[in-house]
């Protein structure tokens, strides 16, 4: 197998658009929270803040194809995975040592300027790997619990970019955070709709498969009214 086709695979893996949100979303909610504290952050932790994330987005992502490996041999045969092209322990092992390396490095981010390891950013860091083992494990087979999961930790990208940089300034975020939740909620749901038929043959109980298509789009209509009048919110002063 060629050179070129690995990295495809690895560069297909990581997922960059989503790698790009959680590392921008992050770094942009702690610029804000800078500008309002009236603070300025070093490079160590803008550098921190990036790669924090990174390690977090990618090892879950990593852990969540080879746990949602009969479900992507029938929807998604192509992907590096399934298709053979990387391999199943790899791949499993990387994304777990990526996760625990994102949690070291949660808890460093204000270590060169301060001195002080940020524990409410480690804590929120392994919250947030829990929560990621517990969808890729068993969240995904059980409907709506497992849409919120990935909702936790989509909202959360925000929210640790403020914990991050300012420890404790836990309401900084906190509305902005609650809105997205509620909006990836919806959207999880809706996703899970395209994936009936692979879900129902891998024997995941998502929501769609627990109460139908037309039930579980009613369900993502809920949350997302739920996010339009959270939404505003992040722009009161707290």
């Amino acid at each position: 197998m060629g050179l070129g086709t690995l990295t495809v695979a690895w560069i297909r893996m990581i997922r960059p658009p989503i790698l790009f949100l959680c590392c921008f979303g992050a770094l942009v909610s702690a610029l804000n929270c800078a500008i309002y504290e009236q603070e300025t952050l070093s490079i160590f932790q803008i550098l921190l803040v990036i790669l924090a994330p990174a390690f977090l987005s990618t090892g879950t992502m990593f852990h969540n194809d080879i746990t949602d490996l009969e479900s992507d041999k029938i929807n998604r045969p192509k992907k590096p995975v399934p298709a053979g092209i990387l391999k199943e322990k790899t791949v499993y092992y990387l994304g777990i040592g990526l996760m625990i390396g994102s949690i070291f490095l949660g808890t460093l981010v204000n270590y060169v300027d301060t001195g002080a390891l940020n524990w409410q950013c480690g804590v929120l860091t392994l919250l947030l790997v829990l929560i990621g083992l517990y969808y890729n494990y068993y969240g995904k087979h059980h409907g709506l619990v497992g849409h919120m999961a990935v909702a936790f930790g989509v909202g959360a990208i925000p929210y640790w970019g403020g914990i991050a940089v300012f420890p404790d300034q836990p309401l900084l975020m906190l509305p902005l955070a609650l809105a997205i939740f509620f909006q990836e909620t919806g959207r999880e749901i809706m996703v899970c709709a395209g994936d009936l038929v692979g879900d129902i043959k891998a024997g995941f109980k998502t929501t769609p498969v627990r109460h139908g298509r037309r039930r579980s789009m009613q369900f993502a209509l809920f949350f997302y009214l739920l996010f339009i009048p959270i939404f505003p919110l992040s722009a009161w002063d707290w």
